[in-house]
């Protein structure tokens, strides 16, 4: 089983990959807008970046108790 560093890695990895295709590719952001309504890609790209800070500071913190 891999560690616990390796899958906050992997996940943050993803998240960040995520919030460059939401935020900086049109086709993806039209997509994303079509679905959820106008505005709403500005709103997933804000979520993505508060759930990438909270899952950092709950690593942080479990990382220093270790």
């Amino acid at each position: 089983m891999p560690s616990r560093l390796t899958i906050h890695w992997f996940v943050a990895i993803i998240l960040i990959i995520a919030f460059a295709l939401v935020y900086s590719n049109p086709s993806v952001g039209q997509w994303i807008e079509e679905i959820f309504g106008q505005g709403s890609r500005n709103i997933l790209a804000f979520a993505i970046v508060v759930i990438t800070a909270i899952l950092a500071l709950a690593f942080n913190t479990n990382w220093r108790k270790q």
